[in-house]
């Protein structure tokens, strides 16, 4: 519905750009932003800054490694509220070919629930096959902890605190370097 409630805020150069909701007076709401370096979210959080005689608090719903967090000071903020969610995969095999990965190259057994799949990564990109070959680090995973470990958001060295994974040391530490990366976010609400 139309208001005038919103306003946009571009940096110079397309640096950085917050579209802001003011029609709450005791919240100053983010509804999107973007800054392409560190200092474009500088000059974010100096422009926000600017309304603290008008409104109380700002919120904005941001990642679990939220950049406008980092650059803030390590007082004068909270989360409000966190939700977490988790894809399903329905073909780990094929998941696990189109997922990237960090390391140049590693071999890994990975037995998911009955299922054992030989995981070769070279390059960032992985070879999955059935079966596993002796020689590679194997590490049992219980179906329903799959995708925690595959997206992330919990790792192999966690899991198996849970024990929801089992390997050797080597194992667990070689799924750790294969699926480390940050927890799956969105900013929409479904």
């Amino acid at each position: 519905a139309p208001t005038d409630a919103l306003a946009a805020y571009l940096a110079e150069g397309e640096a950085a750009y917050l579209i802001l909701d003011m029609g709450d007076k005791t919240c100053l709401k983010v509804r999107d932003w973007f800054a392409a370096s560190p200092d474009a979210v500088q000059g974010l959080l100096s422009f926000l800054a600017r309304f603290r005689s008008v409104y109380p608090a700002v919120r904005w719903h941001g990642a679990p490694q939220d950049d406008l967090v980092a650059a803030m000071p390590d007082k004068g903020w909270r989360l409000a509220h966190q939700e977490e969610w988790l894809l399903r995969a329905l073909d780990p095999a094929a998941a696990l070919r189109q997922r990237g990965y960090h390391v140049d190259q590693a071999k890994l057994a990975l037995r998911i629930g009955d299922k054992s799949l030989a995981i070769d990564v070279r390059e960032g990109a992985a070879e999955v096959g059935e079966g596993a070959v002796a020689s590679d680090p194997v590490v049992c995973v219980h179906a329903p902890a799959f995708v925690q470990l595959f997206t992330g958001f919990r790792s192999a060295s966690k899991l198996a605190r849970y024990g929801l994974v089992a390997g050797d040391s080597a194992g667990i530490r070689r799924c750790d370097q294969l699926f480390a990366g940050p927890p799956p976010w969105v900013a929409e609400h479904f």
